[in-house]
C-alpha cells in the first residue's frame, strides 16, 4: 500500500509531540511524505522545507532535506541549514526507533557535516554568551559510533577571527585556531588571539557526550599584556596562566580555576553590601580553586571611597565561585585618596584585609591627611569594614583642634554647612555638583594619572576646576581654574 501527505505552512511546533520533544520549536514548514510498505516495518519517503526555524536558542533561516526511512534507519540525501551567509551540510544515516519515537542508541551511525561559505558568527545560535562573532570558519566532521556512544573525526579552522563575549567589552581579534575531533574527544591544538594590545592563547581537551560538551579534561588559557574591561568590576592589563578543568552543564558542580593572574595598569572596582556579593544572573558560573591575584605596576583598587593605589607584587587568593566569590590576603596601598565630607585626603599607609567569610567586602585600616588652609587634618580608621568608615574615624589637626572643630573646618568645604545654617537649596547645590562630577572627575583623574580631578558647581558661583599630583610623599600641587563671566583665573598652589 501507498499513502502521499503534504503540507504547506504549518507550525513547526506540531512536530513536537510526535519527535517526543520537550523543547518548543519555532518556523514554518513545507512538507510532502511518502508511505509504502507493511504497518509493522515502513518505508518513508520525506521531503522538508523549513523557514525561519529555531529550538533551543538555536535560530535560522530555512532548512531543506530529502531523507527516505527503511530498515530502522533515516537515509538523509542531503540537508541543508541557512542562516544569513553561513551554510551547512549534512549526508549520512541516523538510526531512528519509530514506536520510541527517539534515536535507536545501540545501533550504528555515519553522518558526515560540512561547512560551506560558514563564518564565526555561527557561534550567536549556539550560545548566549557570544555577542558578536565574524571570520572565516572551514572543515568537517564525521560523526560514527552509535547515539549513545558517538564517535567523531575531524577538524575545524578559524581564520581572522573577531568575537564579543556578553560579559568582556573588548574584541577578540585576529583569531586563529585549529580544532580536531577524535572519537569522543575536542582537542583544541592551537587557538591565539589579540585582545587589546595583548595577546591570549589557549590549548586543551574536552571531552563530548549525547553531542554535547560534557566536561573540560584540561584548558589552558595564557594571557600576556591583554586589555580586559569586565564591566564595572575590572578594566586593565592582565598577565595570566590559568587552567580550567571539571563537568559542563551540572549548576551543582561548575568546573574549576587554577592558577594566577597579574592585573596592571587598569582599576578593580570592589562593590558588594554583603559577603559573598558578586556577579550573578544568568551568567555561567565557575569555581575559583586559590586563585593567585597580583598587582602590578599601575594597578588601582577603589573600595567605595576609598581609592588606593596597590603596592607591586601585593596578591590575594581568590576563591569561592564567579556568583559569589571570596578573597584571602592583604592589599597594600602604595598611595591613594579617600573622601570625606566631600574633602579629599592623600593616603599615608593604606590596608585593605579580606578574609573569606566577608566574600569581597575588605576590612580597612588607613591614615591620610589633607589640607584645609593653613590646616594639616589627619584622619586614621583601624579595621574597619566599608560602611563603618564614618563611625570609626579618628580626627587629629595641626594645629590641634578638637574633634568638634576639625568636622566643622571639614564641613564649611562641603554641603554640610548649609545645611548647619539651614540653607537647603545651596545644600542641594553642592550635591548636585557631586552627582554630576563627581564619577566624571575620577575616570579623568584616572586617564590622566592625576590624584585629583574636581569641578565645583553653585548656582551662586562661578565653576570651578581643580586639578592635582602628590609630587612626592608630602608635596602636593595644585591648579585650580575659576570660570568667570568676565575673566577666567589660574591658580597654582604647593600644599605640603
Amino acid at each position: 500500500s501507498q499513502l502521499e501527505v503534504g503540507g504547506t505552512n504549518l507550525n513547526l511546533d506540531l512536530l513536537r509531540p510526535l519527535l517526543g520533544l520537550r523543547r518548543k520549536l519555532s518556523g514554518t514548514m513545507n512538507f510532502t511524505a511518502q508511505f509504502s510498505g507493511a504497518l509493522q516495518d515502513p518505508e518513508l519517503g520525506l521531503s522538508v522545507d523549513i523557514r525561519n526555524g529555531g529550538i533551543n536558542g538555536l535560530t535560522f533561516d530555512s532548512l531543506v532535506a530529502n531523507a527516505f526511512y527503511k530498515n530502522g534507519q533515516f537515509n538523509v540525501e542531503q540537508a541543508l541549514l541557512t542562516e544569513g551567509s553561513n551554510k551547512v551540510k549534512g549526508v549520512g544515516t541516523i538510526p531512528f526507533n519509530p514506536a520510541l519515537r527517539t534515536l535507536a542508541e545501540q545501533r550504528p551511525m555515519r553522518f558526515e557535516i560540512s561547512l560551506v561559505d560558514a563564518s564565526l558568527s555561527l557561534l550567536t545560535l549556539l550560545t548566549p554568551q557570544v555577542q558578536e562573532a565574524a571570520g572565516r570558519l572551514e572543515g568537517q566532521v564525521l560523526l560514527g559510533g552509535t547515539p549513545r556512544q558517538p564517535q567523531m573525526t575531524g577538524r575545524l579552522t578559524v581564520r581572522d577571527g573577531r568575537i564579543r563575549l556578553r560579559s568582556i567589552v573588548t574584541m577578540l581579534e585576529e583569531v586563529q585556531a585549529d580544532v580536531a575531533f577524535s572519537e569522543d574527544r575536542m582537542t583544541i591544538r592551537t587557538l591565539t588571539a589579540r585582545l587589546g594590545s595583548g595577546t591570549v592563547s589557549a590549548t586543551g581537551t574536552v571531552a563530548i557526550a549525547d553531542f554535547r560538551l560534557s566536561r573540560i579534561e584540561e584548558l589552558r588559557v595564557r594571557a600576556q599584556g591583554a586589555r580586559l574591561e569586565i564591566t564595572p568590576v575590572f578594566a586593565g592589563q592582565v598577565d595570566a596562566d590559568l587552567t580550567f578543568s571539571g563537568p559542563l552543564g551540572d549548576p551543582a558542580h561548575p568546573p574549576e580555576v587554577a592558577g594566577q593572574a597579574v592585573l596592571k595598569e587598569g582599576d578593580v572596582v570592589i562593590a558588594g553590601a554583603s559577603a559573598g556579593a558578586g556577579p550573578g544572573g544568568r551568567r555561567p558560573n565557575l569555581r575559583f580553586r586559590q586563585v593567585r591575584m597580583v598587582g602590578g605596576p599601575g594597578l588601582a583598587l577603589h573600595l567605595g571611597r576609598l581609592r588606593i593605589e596597590v603596592k607591586e607584587g601585593s596578591a590575594v587568593l581568590l576563591g569561592g565561585t564567579l556568583r559569589a566569590p571570596a578573597l584571602d590576603g592583604d592589599v597594600t596601598a602604595e598611595r591613594g585618596t579617600m573622601t570625606v565630607f566631600g574633602q579629599t585626603f592623600f593616603l599615608r599607609e593604606g590596608q585593605a584585609r579580606f578574609l573569606p567569610q566577608l566574600g569581597v567586602i575588605p576590612i580597612i585600616s588607613a591614615q591620610a591627611e589633607t589640607r584645609v588652609g593653613a590646616t594639616r587634618v589627619f584622619i586614621e580608621v583601624q579595621q574597619a569594614l566599608p560602611d563603618e568608615l564614618g563611625d570609626r574615624l579618628i580626627l587629629r589637626s595641626d594645629p590641634p583642634m578638637s574633634r568638634g572643630e576639625i568636622v566643622a573646618l571639614l564641613a564649611r568645604q562641603s554641603s554640610l554647612a548649609h545645611l548647619a545654617s539651614g540653607n537647603v537649596e545651596a545644600a542641594l547645590r553642592v550635591e548636585l555638583s557631586r552627582a554630576l562630577f563627581g564619577q566624571v572627575g575620577e575616570t579623568i583623574a584616572r586617564a590622566l594619572g592625576l590624584d585629583e580631578f574636581t569641578i565645583q558647581y553653585d548656582a551662586a558661583q562661578p565653576l570651578q576646576l581643580r586639578i592635582g599630583r602628590l609630587l612626592v610623599r608630602d608635596l602636593f600641587v595644585t591648579l585650580t581654574t575659576v570660570f568667570h563671566q568676565e575673566r577666567t583665573r589660574f591658580i597654582w598652589a604647593l600644599e605640603w
